[in-house]
């Protein structure tokens, strides 16, 4: 007798055991690869910007740090509640202003990469994504 092709086919179409391990596999795959290529990313460079901020504080949050001493716990608490706010809008201004640096025409800084060459300029909508995105991540640990 023959083997029946037709036979072993369908078999091997009615486990889906199979296929239900490769598209978890998959799907595995994909996230691991869009944490690596794009929200570590974001949050490298979000944590940059906050860095940054952190080392030159407005100096809102430098007046609001010294009057916690002369306050009480609660009151400590209630300041640095608002130190951590005020430093939180404080990076996203410098975002945004780094978006609008970006975005200016003919800036010959925005348009290079760290290695210093002149490469593909994003497009505005780009920049401008961006910008959200380290936004985001931002909030993201509040």
């Amino acid at each position: 007798m023959e083997e029946n092709n037709v036979f072993h086919l369908a078999k091997v179409l009615q486990n889906t055991d199979n296929a239900r391990n490769e598209l978890q596999t998959f799907l595995q795959a994909m996230q691991t690869r869009v944490e690596q290529d794009y929200l570590q990313k974001i949050q490298a460079a979000a944590a940059l910007q906050q860095a940054d901020a952190v080392e030159h504080p407005p100096r809102e949050v430098t007046l609001l740090r010294a009057l916690g001493a002369f306050t009480d716990e609660a009151g400590k608490r209630r300041l640095d509640e608002a130190c951590r706010s005020l430093m939180l809008f404080h990076t996203m201004g410098q975002i945004r202003q780094n978006v609008a640096y970006s975005l200016e025409e003919g800036n010959e800084l925005a348009v290079r990469d760290r290695s210093g060459e002149t490469g593909c300029t994003p497009s505005p909508q780009t920049v401008r994504m961006a910008g959200l995105l380290m936004m985001l991540s931002l909030t993201e640990r509040i």
